[in-house]
Parts: C-alpha cells; structure tokens; sequence
C-alpha cells in the first residue's frame, strides 16, 4: 500500500527539473571555462547565478506558458515561443550581468 502519493510529471516536478537542468548547465559552463580550477572570484559570481539562473529560467517558461504545452503535438507555433521565452530571459540576463559593473 503506497501512503504517499507519488506523481512524477506533476507541475511541480517539471519546474523542479527544469531548475536543476539549468544549474546544472551553468555549473558545467565555469568548470569547462575555467578547465575545473575556477578562482574565487568567479566562484562568487557563480554561486550567485546558481540560484538566479533557473529561478529566471522557471519564471520564463512560465510567463510565456511553456508549461502548458503538450508535447506530443509540438509544432513550429509552439518552437517559436519557447525560442522567444529562452532568448528573451538571455538577453535580460545579459543586461543584467553587464550593467552590474558600472
């Protein structure tokens, strides 16, 4: 008898993955950049994007209603929303890095 109720594509798994699926990506990009030896001072930066970067990716796929998708019936509509939703978080994100050190 299963007490706990267990469902893995809940809404909430699907964020939950995406979010490490993005830190995970961002932790890889310092350690092939900086060839697994990342100095301190970029170790500071990335462990602020760690929790930046996917709560930002999170926040895009839901403001451009990625999640809503279904899959099975993807089409170039659907390809072109999900390009915009990741394009327009990089180029926030962007900005955002270079306008910090003014």
């Amino acid at each position: 008898m299963n007490l706990i109720a267990f469902d893995a594509y809940s809404p909430v798994y699907q964020r939950v993955i995406d979010g490490v699926i993005a830190a995970l990506a961002l932790w890889l990009a310092f350690e092939v950049l900086f060839e697994g030896r990342i100095p301190a001072s970029a170790a500071v930066q990335m462990w602020g994007f760690l929790l930046a970067v996917p709560l930002g990716r999170i926040a895009a796929n839901e403001l451009m209603r990625c999640y809503r998708t279904i899959w099975r019936y993807v089409g170039l509509h659907d390809v072109i929303v999900l390009a915009s939703a990741y394009a327009g978080y990089r180029s926030l994100s962007s900005f955002c890095v270079c306008d910090s050190g003014r």
